[in-house]
């Protein structure tokens, strides 16, 4: 009976977290990254010139940035890799200070400052009660989180093939300049049960004139809604990321259940700021800007989303296979032996409501009007 209990519990904390997965996780599209450009200049590292009075103001402005992150200045606060944070005022000025010094640059390499780890560290929405970054995953008032406790949010940028998944489209292979890959990491039960959504992408320069599209379409909407067009110009940093379905993963390691659930989907990335320590973004129709904190590439947790997005996802023909087997061996239980009927009857409707879930699931992808 024991054995039998825990199954229950384990499997009714699974039905209950793929309830979610199939109605909350929103991978809000056409998000994250746009420019605003000046004649300031910034330091070498991020591939552009500066003056040493410059790279002391931006220093200066980057530290108190951070510290108001971490909850010891005027700012949003938030731990790195925690549910990202709002911003007040202070958290906005310094972000926009931090985009005026910077300058763009349309030279070949210039992705590969950008290239990293990073946790999402705040969100300055373009509406208020926006929750662009997990959704309903992550909104405080949300069923998630009543359920589950944010451990951490990430939006890494890595090397073309950095995760062994070639472009799916040979129209797009050869101009891949990096994989994005973002990871919403949440936990319940003390940390027994372990929930992972990763969406993994390949980032692609977008053209002249597919930027110039993007900014009249945001400002038609702006119009259109009466509201301020908060997108403005998009830099020649502006990449698509066109993501493949979305990893739920389930445990640890992924060995409870890891499957693709949900259609492919894309978004519209343009980078603000870059530096050693933050990068800003913009998100490239909606305006949304983004705080992302840098990682160290040796970190433990924010690496965690690697073996689970190389683990073979299970298909969806097996799982329910395995879920038959499971709701064949609840009602024999429930039948044969009466101390185990609850027990029975518990796994056989869980088993039978994930079934559904995994048959009708479109993994919580939104499209952001």
């Amino acid at each position: 009976m024991h054995g039998a209990a825990r199954t229950a519990l384990l499997l009714l904390s699974i039905s209950a977290l793929l309830t979610l997965c199939a109605n909350a996780f929103c991978v809000t599209s056409r998000s994250k990254l746009s420019g605003r450009f000046s004649q300031h200049r910034r330091r070498s590292t991020t591939g552009l010139t500066s003056t040493t009075g410059d790279v002391d103001s931006t220093d200066q402005t980057v530290s108190e940035l951070l510290k108001a992150l971490d909850g010891d200045g005027d700012g949003g606060g938030g731990a790195v890799g925690a549910s990202p944070s709002g911003a007040n005022e202070r958290t906005v000025s310094l972000v926009e200070s931090l985009e005026d010094s910077y300058s763009g640059t349309s030279n070949n390499d210039r992705f590969a400052p950008l290239l990293g780890l990073y946790a999402v560290s705040a969100v300055l929405p373009s509406k208020p009660g926006d929750n662009p970054v997990g959704g309903k995953w992550t909104r405080k008032e949300g069923i998630a989180q009543k359920l589950l406790r944010t451990r951490a949010t990430y939006q890494h940028l890595l090397p073309v093939n950095s995760t062994g998944y070639l472009p799916t489209s040979a129209n797009y292979a050869a101009s891949a300049v990096g994989e994005a890959v973002n990871v919403i990491s949440l936990e319940a039960l003390f940390g027994l049960i372990r929930l992972n959504v990763i969406l993994r992408g390949d980032a692609i320069p977008l053209s002249n004139d597919e930027r110039k599209q993007c900014e009249e379409e945001a400002a038609s909407r702006a119009k259109e809604r009466g509201l301020v067009n908060k997108v403005g110009k998009l830099s020649s940093l502006t990449v698509r990321a066109k993501f493949d379905p979305p990893r739920i993963a389930f445990g640890r390691k992924g060995k409870i259940l890891n499957l693709n659930l949900g259609p492919r989907s894309s978004v519209v990335l343009d980078t603000t700021y870059c530096d050693d320590k933050v990068r800003v973004g913009k998100g490239g129709t909606s305006g949304t800007k983004f705080v992302f904190r840098r990682l160290r590439s040796d970190d433990e947790e924010p690496n965690e989303w690697r073996p689970l997005l190389a683990r073979r996802p299970l298909r969806k023909s097996k799982a329910l296979i395995v879920l038959g087997s499971v709701l064949g061996w609840g009602i024999q239980s429930a039948v044969r032996d009466p101390k185990a009927r609850v027990a029975g009857i518990s796994i056989s409707a869980v088993a039978s409501i994930v079934g559904a879930i995994v048959v009708f699931s479109s993994g919580g992808i939104e499209q952001d009007n």
